[in-house]
């Protein structure tokens, strides 16, 4: 677990870029008030594209 959407992502699109590839922020999943962000997938810059 990280303790922000941002280092997070920051840590994966890291990871990627020393592997050859690159991430993307995906789908975003909020709680019942919409304040907080409870999921979000990072994906393969190429996923789900052709």
């Amino acid at each position: 677990m990280f303790d922000s959407e941002a280092e997070g992502y920051e840590f994966y699109n890291k990871y990627a870029l020393e592997k050859g590839f690159s991430v993307r922020k995906s789908y975003v999943e909020w709680d019942g008030s919409n304040k907080y962000i409870i999921l979000r997938k990072i994906v393969c810059s190429r996923q789900g594209r052709i």
